[in-house]
C-alpha cells in the first residue's frame, strides 16, 4: 500500500486560553520551544427539539519551536484569536509508577493571528456603507 495518501495535517481555528510566557523552555538540543492551550468551539443544533444551539468546546495544547516560540511568547496572550497550522503529535513516558503514559499535541509549523471578532454593531458603526442583511435574489 502506497502512503501518498497519507498526511499529517492539523488545521485549528480558534482561541489561546493559557501560555506561560516565562515558561518558554529549551529542548534538549538548545532550540526554544513554548507549549499553550488552544479552545475551539463547535455550535451544533438541539437534538432535543427545542431550538436552542449547542456549543462543545475542545482544548488542545500546541508546542511552538524556534522563532515561532519567540513570536508567540512576545505577542501572544490569553484571548488572542488564532490559526494554527502543524502536524499531530504524540510522545509517550512511563509514570511513577511504571505504566506507560501519552501527550498528544499539536506541534505547530505556522500560526496567524487573527483580528478580535466584532458583533454586528460595531461592524455597522465602523462600516456604515456596508449593507449585512442579502441583497434581493440572493439565496444566501
Amino acid at each position: 500500500m502506497s502512503d501518498i495518501y497519507s498526511y499529517n495535517l492539523v488545521v485549528l481555528v480558534g482561541q489561546m486560553v493559557k501560555i506561560d510566557k516565562e515558561d518558554t523552555m529549551k529542548s534538549q538540543g538548545g532550540r526554544k520551544y513554548l507549549r499553550f492551550r488552544l479552545a475551539t468551539n463547535e455550535i451544533y443544533p438541539d437534538t432535543t427539539g427545542r431550538g436552542n444551539p449547542k456549543k462543545h468546546s475542545e482544548y488542545h495544547t500546541v508546542n511552538c519551536y524556534g522563532r515561532l516560540a519567540e513570536i508567540i511568547s512576545k505577542f501572544g496572550k490569553p484571548g488572542t484569536f488564532m490559526v494554527v497550522v502543524g502536524k499531530n503529535r504524540q510522545k509517550s513516558f512511563i509514570d511513577k509508577e511504571g505504566g506507560p503514559r501519552y501527550y498528544h499535541f499539536v506541534a505547530a509549523e505556522q500560526i496567524c493571528f487573527l483580528p478580535r471578532a466584532k458583533s454586528i454593531e460595531e461592524y455597522s458603526e465602523q462600516f456604515p456603507e456596508k449593507k449585512l442583511e442579502p441583497e434581493e435574489g440572493d439565496p444566501y
